[in-house]
């Protein structure tokens, strides 16, 4: 083998295969290292195949692959969460033990079982079974509706007269004119050819503000999935939009 030396007659190497040091069982010599150490090849309990010096295997420095150790320290900081809480959840048993890493399988406040790293835990970043995020995002969304309301809303107009906020027949007016659009255009993007359910927008193509004769026009609308519509107008902006913006926009690959 390249990079080793074999024995030579005169060099004396007591023979060590078959025997055990540690986890280790000695499978068959592999010749000499470059400072002249004898090379073995051991079997480990857990399966793993290492090559180890003779003197390390004589002096006990080295018992297995590596295992041993790894094993040592997940036992050094193993915590055991049996019957804790963390926010919504309840730790119950360890499910597995993914490389030193223990896996806590955890019953939600909700009755959703599911299985959690002992270290997100421990730290906070996993509090449920995802039902809170949920439940706070309702909240907010409440919240939201409760003060946003009229001249408290970031994009309210004060130069609009009561009779164009009037929404029950704006409301009806702009959802047939989204239905026709996604009709004509076979409820799928425009622009990248997305046809999820719950994931189109209909598109003015001249802006809603500077054009108001052309708010409930068909020809003036195009189906854009929410992505689409997103890019549209986080680069052109959101207001005095043209049809010289949408046929660039439809260029960009």
């Amino acid at each position: 083998m390249k990079g080793r030396r074999t024995l030579r007659p005169s060099q004396r190497v007591k023979n060590l295969t078959g025997r055990r040091f540690g986890r280790l069982v000695v499978r068959s010599y592999r010749g000499l290292s470059a400072d002249k150490s004898a090379l073995w090849e051991c079997r480990c309990d857990c399966g793993n195949v290492k090559t180890v010096m003779g003197k390390h295997l004589r002096r006990g420095a080295i018992q297995s692959c590596g295992c041993f150790r790894k094993e040592r320290v997940t036992e050094t900081f193993f915590k055991d969460l049996g019957g804790k809480k963390f926010g919504r959840l309840v730790a119950l048993r360890v499910s597995r033990n993914d490389g030193g890493c223990y896996i806590w399988k955890c019953k939600c406040d909700c009755g959703n079982v599911v299985c959690v790293k002992g270290a997100k835990l421990s730290n906070g970043h996993t509090r449920s079974c995802g039902c809170l995020t949920r439940d706070t995002a309702s909240r907010r969304m409440k919240w939201f509706g409760r003060t946003q309301r009229g001249s408290n809303h970031p994009r309210w107009n004060p130069n609009k007269t009561d009779h164009e906020r009037r929404k029950k027949p704006q409301e009806f007016r702009i959802a047939k004119w989204r239905s026709k659009v996604y009709k004509r255009d076979g409820y799928t993007c425009r622009k990248c050819g997305d046809n999820r359910g719950q994931n189109l927008n209909a598109h003015h193509i001249y802006s809603w503000d500077t054009h108001p004769r052309l708010r409930h026009v068909t020809s003036n609308g195009i189906t854009f999935c929410r992505k689409c519509h997103k890019r549209f107008h986080g680069r052109y902006g959101y207001g005095s939009n043209t049809r010289k913006q949408f046929h660039e926009f439809m260029r960009i690959l």
